[in-house]
């Protein structure tokens, strides 16, 4: 299960640009954090995919994933574009793109936002079915 994933540390995607400054999860904090995680390799040819995922080309074999992000946060563009390299790798992925929510929306406690409630179910049917499978197996 990949929450807003933390995949590439080139922050290079629209909405990195889009929401460079001023968003709970801004791309000057994801930098920041690509930052400590790296150093001076962020954005360079020696980070590998095992440190920046996104950075894999063949995303075949890979066991089912779901991916999440919000509209309005830096990790909408790279959760979709990792999305598309699992499907064309033939790998299974249930994607959502979260219309007009920003980071960690989802982990706010708001009676009077009905798209919080669906987001949680959503991963929470998606565990369920993963884990039925399992232990049919």
């Amino acid at each position: 299960m990949l929450y807003s994933p933390l995949l590439d540390d080139r922050c290079e995607s629209l909405a990195d640009q889009q929401f460079e400054y001023g968003n709970p999860a801004s791309t000057a904090w994801l930098r920041a954090i690509w930052d400590l995680i790296l150093g001076d390799a962020r954005g360079s040819e020696h980070v590998t995919s095992y440190q920046a995922p996104a950075r894999e080309n063949d995303l075949s074999n890979l066991p089912a994933a779901y991916i999440d992000a919000g509209e309005c946060e830096v990790f909408r563009d790279v959760a979709v574009a990792y999305a598309t390299k699992m499907w064309r790798g033939g790998s299974t992925c249930e994607l959502h793109i979260w219309p007009g929510a920003w980071h960690g929306f989802d982990m706010m406690d708001d009676p009077n936002m009905p798209l919080i409630h669906v987001a949680n179910m959503a991963k929470a049917n998606w565990l369920q079915r993963v884990m039925r499978r399992v232990k049919d197996e």
